[in-house]
């Protein structure tokens, strides 16, 4: 396996953009620059560069699922199911990354063909999914008091 492939050069690059801009934009000391970058370089080469073991590699890539999506997407999913409603989330975009996931999972399964992504792809959809049905509700919900009359209290007439 080699270190820097086209799709890995460029996940570097723009990572380390993404560092770059943190760090120009930040309050964060040269010391501790350079301290994050060098650790970052490492973690990456040793990962990356064929000193990690795979079967640690595989293990790694399997947890950030959990890490990733959920948690990004369970603590939005549980708060609107505590507020009852989806609040100001996107509609749009709830759908728009539900389709996403739904054509990584087409693709992974047909030219990948890796169960790790596939799962992780599936859980996205899944978790999407909710957040986008929750979009509906609550749209659905609100649409149809409004309709029926209803508004809030503070936009009836005295």
């Amino acid at each position: 396996m080699r270190f820097l492939d086209s799709g890995r050069a460029i996940c570097a690059l723009q990572n380390a953009m993404i560092i770059a801009l943190i760090f120009r934009m930040g309050t964060v000391p040269r010391a501790v620059q350079l301290a994050v970058s060098a650790s970052l370089a490492g973690a990456a080469w040793w990962l990356f560069g064929g000193a990690c073991p795979p079967a640690l590699l595989t293990t790694l890539q399997a947890g950030s699922v959990a890490v990733l999506a959920l948690g990004g997407r369970l603590p939005q999913i549980l708060l609107n199911v505590r507020r009852g409603d989806s609040g100001e989330l996107s509609l749009i975009s709830c759908g728009l990354s539900l389709a996403g996931n739904l054509a990584r999972i087409f693709t992974t399964a047909i030219l990948v063909r890796d169960p790790i992504i596939l799962g992780s792809a599936t859980t996205q959809a899944m978790l999407n999914g909710v957040l986008t049905w929750q979009c509906i509700d609550t749209a659905r919900r609100l649409g149809g008091s409004s309709q029926a009359g209803g508004g809030t209290p503070a936009a009836q007439p005295a």
